[in-house]
């Protein structure tokens, strides 16, 4: 990946090989990735409905606030508390067995 130091750029590309990224303010020049066609299998089927089912799970959560507070002194910077109901529920919840448990407060709240 080719980072951007100037605000004009005078070079030559063939524009269907390369895709042009910003990241926060820097500008990146990258190869442009192979097309993807996801899985049918029943793996991808449940990994693709697993991560659905925690976002929307982990959504539910993180919009109460008393449940969100509790989350808060496991993670080191507040902005993680989303991504750390969905890693800690992703194994714990199924998205195809709903009578299973899902965390709702950290682990050791709950011990």
């Amino acid at each position: 990946m080719a980072r951007i130091k100037t605000s004009s750029l005078e070079m030559s590309l063939d524009s269907s090989s390369v895709v042009y990224k910003i990241r926060g303010t820097t500008q990146y020049i990258a190869a442009k990735p192979n097309s993807f066609i996801p899985g049918t299998d029943p793996a991808s089927v449940f990994r693709r409905d697993q991560i659905a089912y925690i976002g929307k799970l982990s959504s539910k959560i993180y919009s109460i606030d008393t449940i969100k507070n509790l989350w808060e002194p496991k993670v080191k910077n507040h902005s993680y508390i989303y991504q750390k109901i969905s890693a800690d529920n992703y194994h714990a919840a199924n998205c195809n067995d709903l009578d299973k448990l899902q965390n709702l407060l950290p682990l050791q709240i709950l011990l």
